[in-house]
């Protein structure tokens, strides 16, 4: 499984990130009845946010060894991906006066193909950054 091209493993993140957030807003759908707008959207986006771990590391990044990391790289990797979100937003809409739908669409897209890239290469691969950093140094 971990042998095949990297067009079907981009499809099967894109499914993942598509499973991750339908968890997410149907949570957040759910939670909306009984709890505040602010902590349905939390606990519906930390669900998503499991889901897509998981998931992305079974259906598209399967590793024998290494894992002890991916929790830790997933995190960095999202919190990123939101900072990004953040400020592509900000210029996008406040520097440039795009409209939201579009500049949410190009973020989205942009932002998808970085995330796809930094899990591939980073959290879900068998890389140490540490281990790398201390080897190039003692060179």
């Amino acid at each position: 499984m971990n042998n095949f091209p990297l067009k079907d493993r981009l499809l099967r993140y894109l499914g993942v990130g598509a499973l991750a957030t339908l968890v997410h807003h149907l949570l957040f759908a759910i939670l909306l009845q009984v709890w505040a707008p602010w902590t349905a959207s939390v606990a519906g986006a930390a669900t998503g946010a499991l889901v897509s771990f998981w998931g992305n590391r079974r259906a598209c990044f399967p590793a024998s060894a290494g894992r002890k990391l991916q929790p830790v790289r997933f995190i960095l990797v999202s919190l990123l991906h939101n900072l990004g979100n953040a400020a592509a937003m900000w210029l996008l809409l406040e520097c440039l006066s795009w409209g939201p739908w579009l500049a949410q669409a190009l973020t989205t897209l942009s932002l998808t193909l970085l995330g796809f890239l930094a899990h591939r290469y980073w959290t879900y691969a068998n890389v140490d950054i540490f281990t790398c950093y201390r080897a190039t140094r003692s060179r």
